[in-house]
């Protein structure tokens, strides 16, 4: 005679919490760091269905130069080796420093070492990828100042520099 199991319930407990947030923070990231000079436009929007579009189209166009959505802000493609080198870039090479001080140096002392370390393995080509293709910052270091693309205008095939920097 075959014995019956019962089937126990799935406990959610932090185990569970802690996977899913290891499956999202790649993306998460990914998204952030490549929408973050846009914020304000897709903000902007009064739906929701709006604000998916130009989220929508600031991914794709970003990455693919493709605008699914015409009713809305479309953008360029861009690529930015400067734009790499982020917060996030910067905080997921942390915890894999941190993973590996803890693991070579210092066992025993430091805590969630592995856990510090997963995460910083997800984050870190997350945040290489948005901050390649997220929009370049046009700033003069050490000013403080902003400025928009310079715009080019040629004429018989050479390019004249229609606006300068102050």
């Amino acid at each position: 005679m075959a014995t019956r199991h019962k089937h126990q319930k799935k406990k959610v407990g932090l185990g569970g919490i802690m996977q899913f947030l290891k499956a999202v923070v790649g993306p998460l990231v990914f998204i952030e760091q490549l929408t973050s000079k846009d914020t304000a436009t897709i903000n902007s929007q009064t739906t929701w269905l709006a604000k998916f579009q130009v989220l929508s189209n600031v991914v794709t166009g970003r990455i693919f130069g493709i605008n699914f959505f015409g009713n809305v802000t479309k953008f360029p493609q861009t690529m930015n080796p400067a734009g790499m080198l982020n917060k996030w870039t910067y905080l997921g090479a942390g915890m894999i420093a941190y993973s590996e001080l803890g693991r070579r140096l210092l066992p025993g002392i430091l805590p969630k070492t592995g856990l510090v370390g997963s995460y910083g393995k997800r984050i870190l080509p997350a945040a290489l990828a948005g901050g390649f293709f997220d929009a370049p910052d046009y700033s003069v270091a050490g000013t403080g100042n902003t400025f928009s693309q310079p715009q080019y205008g040629g004429q018989n095939g050479q390019d004249v520099q229609v606006s300068a920097l102050p």
